[in-house]
């Protein structure tokens, strides 16, 4: 779980840097590696969660927020993950 943290941190900071093509680039490499830690969440409601706010977090990315997609990625999705840890 440390290591999809610290990918997901480096990609919330490449989008605070507008550095949009890269942090595309690791939030590809890493959304199997995702989908199986929240598939692996047993806590029903957190996973739906987790769920919701990636919901927001592709919505963000269809509008080209970047900004958007960092602040949910760090404090709904990262947040929510390091409790489940």
């Amino acid at each position: 779980m440390q290591d999809l943290l610290e990918v997901l941190n480096k990609i919330t900071e490449l989008l605070y840097q507008e550095k949009s093509n890269e942090a595309y680039g690791l939030l590809i490499k890493c959304l199997p590696i995702m989908a199986e830690y929240i598939g692996a969440i047993e806590d029903v409601e957190v996973q739906c969660e987790v769920m919701n706010s990636l919901t927001e977090a592709v919505t963000a990315m269809e509008e080209n927020d970047y900004t958007l997609l960092a602040d949910i990625l760090q404090y709904d999705v990262i947040e929510k993950l390091e409790n489940i840890n």
